[in-house]
């Protein structure tokens, strides 16, 4: 099992990198490594999830 793709769904892959279900459960199964073509949009995917549950760049309360 890849650890950071553990955290999505397959809906949530597939949607994110354009690939089917059934080479994404592959993929976060780890039974398959993605093509280098795809890595940017995995990576995009990883990088936005660990974004929004770190602290807001804002503060919530003035």
């Amino acid at each position: 099992m890849t650890p950071k793709l553990d955290a999505f769904s397959l809906g949530e892959i597939a949607k994110a990198t354009g690939l089917s279900l059934a080479a994404c459960s592959r993929f976060r199964a780890g039974m398959r490594v993605p093509h280098p073509r795809h890595w940017e949009r995995f990576l995009a995917l990883v990088e936005g999830s660990e974004k929004s549950a770190g602290t807001p760049e804002k503060p919530l309360i003035p």
